[in-house]
């Protein structure tokens, strides 16, 4: 995750709309990786 949290910080010298255009990328997989902790680890 650390490679994530880069671009994040490398994200905040860029315009914001494509800011957003990359956060909208990357929602779909952090998703997917809470659906698989959830499935590992129900509540």
């Amino acid at each position: 995750m650390n490679i994530t949290e880069n671009i994040l910080e490398d994200l905040k010298v860029i315009p914001v709309d494509q800011q957003e255009l990359y956060v909208k990328s990357v929602a779909e997989i952090y998703r997917s990786l809470t659906d698989l902790l959830l499935q590992k680890n129900p509540a």
